[in-house]
């Protein structure tokens, strides 16, 4: 039997602590009985453990009911940290460990990476977003609507798209405008336009083999035979694309050309031609034409030295004769030989006739002596190299190069011989037989595939193939040069001149061999 001890006997310490071992205790009993039976995914009863509440130690000047109370609402603080573990695993690090299992290619053939997520946010056909990665975003101002409609009906009525030429269909140009709004504006796809727009352009994806008295024109069980191809919007984007870089590019060669001369006279000279390319780059409706722009530019302002780092060597630049013959100052005796390259230019495409010629008073001699130099030592030299460069002009001015190209395509012809392999290889029963031999066929009249065995015996080095124009249609084209290009004075000055001006038409010529030899793949294109 326990002895009673009096109250006013019992030590005081151990009185307070064992009223808050009791205070604490009683705050966990007050949810000790409040447990949750949870179901398993099987069924089975999961009892779920009870957790222990952590004892928290009090801090200095912090007493332990307030602690206690600030746990109650935040909650504990290493359950928040693991809780916030457990979300960046799931969402942030998943697509990393899906990039770390699999390879590139994988995740490409399953439509599993950032880019296709990307398409599939955009609610815009997939073929659409892919063309405009290269094309870039169309432009969908009327102006730039209807300028590229008034491009593409051009080429369909000029005969450039096979198919239009050869079934003889008629093209509405309101049709081609339409499409395009469709196309750009609310950008549906070539299939969907073709299923529920056709008839609000109807010339464009009509069927030539449909006869206007079937029974049911309407079936769309059919087959359907043709439906447009946006061919030639991607070319004109393209197109697009490729002029406003280049003009962007002009501009800036253009103010670094202008920091390097002082020369009052040059810098006039170069603002004029370089208002002449842009004005020619803007108008060109074709890769090849803004090609013949390039050309023009890269030959009145080359690209500048490259500056390298230092311990680095420096490659030696390829310097033409006609950069030669222009740093030493021979484009003013080029100058002088009366019309420039581009007046020459619009004269025979009939655009602008020029004025009367006016001859110099005094000969070509008396002027090239004021420009001899240590690397041109008299006036022969002098003028020689100055004819070079007016010729070089001719024949990289884009209107020339246009009219030059259209009597190409026109009046060239094909000659073919066998190699010594093609000859040993080529016999009457082969592939190649019927082109082994031919002479000055015209380039028009290749129709069929003979001209893709052509190439391809080109390409196995069977045989060597020559393009070139007549004799009779070069002597025509130089007599036609030289009607624009020569002064119609009597004078003896203007006889002299004249005899350095035919020099440049004759030089020109061998330049027109030169760069047609090197567009013969845009030939092989065309064919």
């Amino acid at each position: 039997m326990k002895a009673w001890v009096p109250l006013e006997d019992m030590p005081e310490e151990e009185e307070q602590e064992e009223v808050e071992e009791d205070a604490d205790i009683g705050d966990e009993d007050e949810m000790a009985d409040f447990i949750v039976d949870e179901d398993d995914d099987d069924g089975t009863q999961v009892r779920r453990k009870k957790l222990k509440k952590k004892k928290s130690r009090q801090a200095s000047g912090v007493s332990s009911s307030a602690l206690q109370e600030a746990q109650e609402i935040f909650g504990d603080v290493d359950e928040l940290i693991q809780i916030r573990k457990q979300g960046l695993e799931s969402s942030e690090w998943r697509e990393r460990r899906l990039e770390d299992e699999f390879e590139p290619t994988v995740l490409c053939e399953k439509y599993m990476t950032e880019k296709d997520d990307q398409i599939r946010m955009n609610d815009i056909p997939e073929r659409m977003q892919v063309s405009e990665e290269s094309t870039g975003p169309p432009p969908l101002d009327d102006f730039s609507i209807m300028e590229e409609s008034n491009w593409i009906y051009s080429q369909i009525a000029g005969g450039t798209q096979p198919f239009f030429a050869e079934s003889g269909l008629l093209i509405n140009k309101d049709d081609v405008t339409r499409f395009l709004e469709l196309h750009h504006i609310q950008k549906l796809d070539i299939p969907f336009i073709a299923m529920y727009r056709k008839e609000e352009c109807l010339s464009l994806l009509k069927d030539p083999e449909q006869h206007e008295d079937d029974e049911n024109p309407y079936d769309t069980d059919r087959i359907p035979t043709f439906k447009w191809h946006k061919d030639l919007d991607r070319k004109w984007l393209l197109l697009q694309k490729r002029k406003s870089v280049l003009n962007s590019y002009y501009n800036k060669r253009m103010e670094e050309e202008s920091r390097r001369i002082y020369d009052e006279t040059r810098l006039n000279l170069n603002q004029q031609l370089f208002e002449s390319i842009l004005k020619s780059l803007k108008t060109a409706e074709s890769e090849r034409e803004v090609d013949d722009v390039d050309t023009k530019f890269n030959l009145h302002f080359p690209p500048g030295e490259l500056v390298v780092d230092e311990g680095q060597y420096k490659r030696p630049m390829r310097r033409s004769q006609y950069s030669v013959c222009s740093k030493a100052g021979l484009w003013e005796v080029a100058s002088k030989f009366g019309y420039s390259a581009e007046q020459l230019g619009m004269q025979l495409s009939l655009l602008k006739m020029e004025d009367e010629l006016q001859d110099a008073k005094e000969t070509p001699e008396e002027m090239a002596s004021n420009f001899t130099c240590a690397m041109f030592e008299s006036p022969q030299t002098v003028l020689k190299g100055a004819r070079h460069m007016a010729a070089v002009e001719i024949s990289c001015e884009p209107c020339v190069r246009r009219y030059v190209r259209l009597i190409f395509m026109d009046k060239a012809v094909v000659s073919t011989s066998p190699t010594s392999d093609g000859n040993a290889a080529i016999d009457s029963f082969h592939q190649f037989a019927g082109i082994k031999w031919l002479r000055e066929k015209p380039l028009k009249k290749f129709e069929d595939a003979q001209w893709l065995l052509i190439q391809k015996a080109e390409e196995e080095k069977l045989l060597q193939v020559t393009i070139n124009l007549p004799q009779k249609v070069m002597d025509q084209l130089i007599d036609d040069c030289n009607g624009r290009y020569l002064s119609i004075g009597v004078s003896k000055y203007a006889q002299l001149w004249n005899e350095q001006r035919s020099f440049d038409t004759e030089g020109c010529t061998l330049w027109f061999f030169v760069a047609f030899n090197e567009e013969r793949g845009y030939v092989l294109a065309d064919k």
